[in-house]
């Protein structure tokens, strides 16, 4: 069970306190010192299940959102290659694209240099976010 197996931990953790030496946080300090107690059964498990039941939301939630979205290109003609004609049939839209100027080699300088270029259908005209601030 959890708790047998958390009861375990607890001991032997105090019989080699030198595995958690890395550790300075005040609950694994009083847990070395014996100054821990382990809540009543029930109590501890309504909180494992607390927890269970939020990790198990977020992976469901997560499993539905996609986290890949940064694509590779060679040069700048490619990324605006691909916006233009194959970002629409590949279902993908492109909000911005950053193009770093690189040495002969590929390589970053060690001053980098680079480009912000936005989708113009997500970007608001300058015109349109000066109106929004006061200036006298």
């Amino acid at each position: 069970s959890r708790m047998a197996w958390l009861q375990q931990f607890t001991s032997d953790l105090r019989r080699h306190p030198e595995l958690l030496q890395a550790s300075d946080s005040e609950f694994v300090r009083s847990l070395v010192a014996g100054n821990f107690t382990l809540p009543d059964a029930q109590t501890l498990l309504e909180q494992l299940d607390t927890i269970d039941n939020a990790a198990c939301g977020w992976t469901s939630f997560m499993s539905k959102v996609s986290v890949d979205i940064f694509k590779g290109f060679p040069d700048e003609e490619s990324i605006v290659n691909y916006t233009l004609n194959q970002a629409y049939h590949d279902n993908v839209t492109v909000f911005a694209s950053v193009i770093f100027q690189t040495n002969k080699d590929g390589s970053l300088p060690p001053h980098v240099l680079y480009k912000i270029r936005q989708n113009s259908s997500f970007t608001e005209k300058t015109n349109e976010i000066r109106r929004a601030y006061w200036r006298p």
